[in-house]
């Protein structure tokens, strides 16, 4: 009964962090610090190149026979140090622009069916909603434009100018953020392939989600490394200077919300060796990676700021292996890859097991946003019930503004005019204020606050 329950709470959890991004509320900012920007810099990358320093290697999100503008990190404030932003309400503005991050690695195809579920239920909830919406899609690894298959190994969605593939390929351009064009999508002339809208997939949109995910499949070489932390991060760049398939994805003034569909953590475990689970077959060869920059919570918050501008309404939700309890469920029917898998050095595992671990670094990032957690272990009345909950709530006034940081929470003072605002009138989650009750068009408001 408890897990029950809490299976209900983390969902409408979820539905509630979709919510935020879909407020009739925003805010015009001004702060007293830079977000910055500069080059990212990193370690060596087992996939390739020498982290994200640049030449052509996919984690910079330069291709092979494209050049498009570098991405470029931006520097979240320092710990410590004290942030002044200045808002001003401006009048609602009811547009929400969707990044859907679909996992795209082997051992999310042994989670299709609850995959496929979830979608299904965000479909009929997106499907009754008031609201001017539109959603891009990328997966946790890079893709490639153009080029061949080399070895036949190899994973492709959409045709022509718009096939996007995963694999072994010859030539082409590799992205990290790549967008992906939607299955039996059916764009208004002159609209975008990449870009799904309420308008024109009214009737249609769960058999594009179902379709799409299908395409997509899984399990092509150069997919285990799932990072969708670092794929948004990428993907926000390319749709605000349209390289990568994303012209179009995000619309000025327009709230952004992130759903992340993942079974693993950033890059399989977080960085962590300790959590790799070698009585199922995987190996550190395989699974330990080091994070770098742009899979850094703080990171793709400052990143989102700098992109969009400091006003923005960023909200990051995740539906992934929850918890350990989640974890160990998942894990306890064994799907062993009959081919084997590989490591970098090209050695092969034969009873190689896809296994599945907890979300923390998405976990860390849906709670520095205000965003929510479902469960891949949800049933389908839980989904029901929470999606539900989203669409009656939809058209609620709310009031949330995402600081520069996560505040210590005692140091946060908030001025609205000339007066101070009693702390019961707001809540404070990771780096998200929401206030209750919503404020008005035209309110001008200072935080001040200390970074954690």
């Amino acid at each position: 009964m408890a897990q029950t329950i809490f299976k209900r709470i983390t969902l409408s959890l979820l539905l509630i962090g979709f919510l935020t991004a879909c407020g009739n509320v925003r805010f015009s900012a001004n702060t007293s610090s830079s977000d910055g920007t500069g080059t990212t810099a990193g370690g060596t990358d087992p996939n390739g190149g020498n982290g994200n320093t640049g030449g052509n290697d996919p984690n910079t999100g330069i291709g092979t026979s494209a050049t498009p503008p570098p991405v470029t990190s931006a520097t979240p404030p320092p710990s410590g140090s004290t942030q002044t932003l200045s808002y001003t309400v401006p009048p609602p503005k009811n547009q929400v622009d969707f990044l859907l991050i679909i996992d795209n690695s082997k051992s999310i195809s042994y989670a299709q069916d609850k995959v496929k579920a979830q979608m299904s239920k965000l479909s009929s909830a997106l499907g009754g909603l008031n609201i001017d919406w539109q959603m891009c899609m990328t997966t946790t690894t890079f893709g490639t434009i153009g080029g061949s298959c080399a070895d036949g190994n190899c994973k492709c969605i959409g045709s022509g100018s718009d096939r996007v593939c995963y694999g072994n390929m010859n030539g082409g351009a590799q992205y990290w953020g790549v967008s992906l064009p939607w299955s039996s999508y059916s764009p208004a002339a002159g609209t975008s392939q990449f870009v799904l809208n309420a308008k024109n997939s009214a009737n249609n949109l769960d058999t594009i989600f179902q379709q799409t995910i299908t395409d997509l499949s899984s399990g092509a070489p150069g997919t285990g490394d799932e990072r969708g932390i670092k794929a948004a991060y990428n993907h926000f760049v390319a749709g605000t200077v349209g390289y990568a398939n994303s012209a179009g994805c995000y619309r000025p003034g327009a709230s952004v919300s992130v759903i992340l569909m993942s079974d693993e953590d950033e890059r399989s475990v977080a960085g962590d060796c300790s959590r790799i689970n070698t009585s199922l077959g995987d190996s550190n060869a395989l699974s330990c990676k080091p994070l770098e920059d742009q899979d850094m919570p703080n990171n793709l918050l400052a990143q989102a700021k700098s992109v969009f501008g400091a006003d923005v309404r960023f909200v990051f939700n995740s539906i992934i292996t929850d918890t350990l309890t989640c974890q160990n469920s998942l894990n306890a029917t064994p799907h062993y890859d009959p081919a084997g898998c590989k490591d970098s050095a090209g050695n092969v595992y034969t009873s190689c097991y896809a296994p599945h671990y907890q979300g923390t670094e998405y976990i860390s990032m849906t709670k520095l946003t205000g965003g929510g957690v479902a469960s891949l272990c949800g049933t389908d009345n839980d989904l029901a019930s929470s999606m539900q909950l989203f669409a009656n709530q939809q058209a609620q006034p709310t009031a949330n503004v995402t600081l520069t940081c996560a505040p210590v929470a005692s140091s946060l003072s908030v001025t609205l005019g000339n007066a101070t605002v009693d702390p019961s009138k707001y809540s404070l989650s990771g780096a998200t204020v929401t206030f209750n009750p919503a404020l008005n068009q035209g309110d001008k408001l200072v935080f001040t606050y200390t970074c954690q």
